[in-house]
């Protein structure tokens, strides 16, 4: 790739003067709509280089098309001619990503064509000194912004990318920049610069297949200087406001659709701001907004469309405080006999950004066939004719809330030394042993983790194969009510729900990169409950084997070249470009086997005890709990208390995909002394040279007696000498207690 070193500008160091402020959303988004090519800027440029960020552009030779003036603004433009992109992930798991997709760990390819969005000076400081040209626009640059277009515009009735919306109706000067490039060769990109993102940089790959074009979400980026982890309340970098509490009226009809107001207390977190965005599910539309107790504000909510915006009264500057209403309707419960079915748990009232911390206090009016259970604690309940109406208020700020209703019974449970447990149910025969795994898995994560500061629990079933946790609620698939078969499928999904009472609410996590750490943790904390409730030794590993068939075979079935599984730190991106048990397979699964073998690391192989791993498990949930934790929060945790650098550890399992395969193979010798030597030989395989694991192997003996452990491997092949033994050896058992994630297989010496 030739690069012309004539001009190099750093996106974002040149700013423009604010233009006139748009009056309307209607107005910025007709902006859009009527962006055309203007015939009279066009320029033939020559070795001109866009430096942004993770991206590198180069406009060898060609011509640039800007698109017509809007409110005294530029933000479109067409480059056709000889130019190339380069994009360098800021993270080396995104490297990794992106060699999963691309044959390189850097994209690096030709283009002919590209088309830019920007609300800066982006392209504009480029041509300064560059006279627009008599010429003709080029014939590919009405198509450049036709299919350009939904790089922040998403079809004829929709709503602008928030990103672009924000930054026009709010009159900033904000660096955003979108850009498409596409050339001869297999491969196009689609690079979005979000200046309001923790993680602003995203990388589309394109492909030609089958005669189109088909898009692949790549990469996620946080800048080269490191991202900025949001505050205590949960606060990430560029979000607009804070929603500090909602109080809630919510009045259910016999039909069990629902009218809510919510009133929310706002905290103003940029200057001035005008214009503010929301989230609610699409199937609850709103219907108006109000300051309270105060005047109506205008609200734009496509059809269709969750995100809505707001416009306040005037310009807010940072740390204001105000209190708006929000009125809404909809249905996101169903009753099908005496099933209710909930189409949504936690989209159900207004965000501004997923990880916010907030007090609830919530106030549910519905008919007395009804039986309702809301997070928080309820302080009161009053019937009034053939309808209750009571209120239920959260303690401490948290992130998700929730509720079920239904045609329920109820079961309860009271132990000392745990909250009080409350099965609400249908028809289902099995309620009591619902409450069994509750009650019991309880009380060993108590023991195990330490106590939570919560005063009850309640379990409700819902239909289907969906479970879920809230602080002291949790929603029970109705499979975990009646599947209590050979398979443990009720005692796991149960007892992993309860787990998250700790795992991902006791313990929030930092980043999405952080995932496993509550879904991994639930459900190792559950293999531990069923290690623990059975007398079976062979059924914790049974169900740990299970889980390691979908993390070592994916791929195994694919014809050609099988693609490379995911890594655990993509958290809900793994399964971009994937497959959607990916989720399950790594998040969930692979990250509970990281936990087992830091367990099994820690482990003290001379007498078993595993004093070591409950201490730090217990104390890291002690020393989080209430708070955000990421994956570098654990690490260092565990190297505190070991003295052991573990990075090497957390770059092989949670940063990276490889999963080794072991071929064994062992001899013995009887020594001119009496003793006995062993010879181990290893093949490390699928996995790079530098590989390193600690392996335990165990050494059996007649008459029941062992000797354990741990090898160094590292390298594509080593022969081991164990130290010598008095007696003969009957076996040698390589990853002994399941140790390693990995694939074992034997051959002779």
């Amino acid at each position: 790739m030739k690069f012309f070193l004539a001009a190099i500008v750093c996106l974002g160091c040149v700013a423009t003067g604010r233009s006139q402020q748009f009056s309307t959303y209607a107005e910025m988004r007709q902006a859009f709509l009527s962006s055309r090519p203007d015939s009279k800027q066009v320029y033939a440029v020559e070795g001109l280089m866009i430096e942004d960020g993770a991206t590198l552009i180069s406009l060898d030779s060609g011509t640039i098309v800007l698109g017509t003036e809007v409110q005294g603004r530029r933000f479109t433009a067409a480059f056709v001619g000889k130019g190339a992109v380069s994009f360098t992930p800021t993270l080396l798991v995104e490297r990794r990503q992106l060699k999963r997709f691309y044959p390189a760990d850097v994209y690096n390819e030709e283009c002919t064509t590209a088309f830019f969005m920007f609300t800066d000076s982006t392209i504009l400081s480029q041509l300064k000194g560059i006279s627009p040209s008599s010429a003709k626009v080029p014939k590919e640059v009405d198509g450049l912004f036709s299919r350009g277009l939904p790089l922040g515009f998403h079809g004829e009735d929709s709503t602008i990318d928030i990103q672009y919306a924000r930054t026009l109706l709010n009159n900033t000067s904000a660096h955003c920049f979108s850009f498409e490039a596409n050339g001869e060769g297999t491969y196009g990109c689609v690079v979005i610069n979000d200046p309001y993102a923790d993680e602003p940089y995203t990388f589309t790959l394109s492909k030609w297949t089958n005669g189109q074009r088909r898009y692949t979400p790549v990469n996620q980026c946080p800048p080269t200087t490191g991202r900025v982890y949001a505050d205590d309340r949960g606060v990430n970098k560029g979000e607009q406001v804070y929603l500090a509490q909602h109080t809630m009226n919510i009045a259910f009809a016999s039909d069990l659709s629902m009218r809510v107001v919510d009133r929310i207390e706002v905290q103003v977190l940029e200057e001035g701001t005008r214009w503010v965005n929301f989230y609610l599910m699409p199937q609850l539309p709103v219907d108006s907004v109000r300051m309270y107790r105060g005047d109506r504000l205008t609200m734009v909510q496509k059809k269709d469309e969750g995100d809505f915006w707001v416009q306040l009264p005037e310009r807010a500057h940072a740390n204001d405080s105000m209190t708006i209403e929000i009125f809404y309707h909809g249905r996101i419960v169903d009753r099908i006999g005496d099933f209710t079915f909930m189409t949504g748990s936690i989209s159900w009232y207004p965000h501004h950004a997923w990880s916010q911390l907030g007090y609830f206090d919530i106030e549910f009016d519905h008919e007395k066939r009804y039986k309702l259970i809301s997070v928080g604690n309820r302080v009161s309940s009053t019937e009034h004719g053939d309808r209750v109406t009571s209120r239920w208020v959260v303690g401490k700020p948290q992130r998700n809330a929730s509720f079920n209703i239904g045609v329920f019974k109820e079961f309860e449970i009271k132990e000392p030394g745990i909250p009080s447990i409350s099965i609400h149910h249908v028809s289902a025969s099995h309620e009591e042993d619902v409450a069994l795994d509750v009650k019991q898995s309880m009380q060993l994560f108590t023991k195990l983790f330490g106590p939570l500061t919560i005063s009850h629990i309640y379990a409700t079933e819902l239909p289907g194969y969906h479970g879920e946790a809230f602080p002291g609620m949790l929603h029970l698939s109705h499979e975990a009510f009646e599947n209590f078969g050979d398979d443990f499928f009720a005692e796991q999904f149960i007892a992993h729900e309860v787990g998250h009472q700790w795992w991902g609410i006791g313990l929030d996590m930092k980043t999405y990169r952080d995932r496993w750490l509550s879904e991994a943790f639930a459900e190792y904390s559950a293999l531990m409950y069923s290690q623990a409730a059975s007398e079976d030794r062979s059924k914790f590993f049974r169900l740990l084997d299970e889980t390691a068939e979908g993390i070592c075979g994916r791929g195994s079935n694919t014809i050609g070249k099988p693609q490379e599984a995911p890594m655990i730190s993509l958290g809900h991106r793994v399964t971009d470009g994937g497959k959607s048990e990916d989720y399950n397979n790594f998040v969930y699964y692979k990250g509970a086997w990281v936990v087992h073998m830091l367990r099994n690391m820690m482990l003290d192989l001379r007498t078993m005890k595993e004093d070591s791993f409950i201490t730090m498990i217990s104390s890291f949930f002690k020393a989080y709990q209430g708070k955000h934790a990421s994956t570098d929060d654990l690490r260092m945790h565990i190297e505190k208390l070991t003295g052991k650098d573990l990075r090497w550890f957390f770059d092989q399992w949670v940063d990276n995909n490889q999963i080794p395969t072991y071929r064994v193979a062992w001899k013995k010798e009887r020594q001119a002394d009496g003793t006995w030597k062993v010879t181990l030989r290893v093949k490390q395989e699928d996995v790079d040279d530098s590989f390193y694991m600690l392996i335990p192997i165990k050494v059996a003996f007649d008459g029941n007696a062992v000797q354990r452990m741990r090898i160094a491997m590292t390298g594509a092949q080593a022969e081991i000498a164990l130290p010598p033994f008095q007696q003969e050896p009957d076996d040698l058992i390589f990853n002994d207690l399941h140790s390693v994630l990995c694939t074992v297989k034997t051959e002779g010496y």
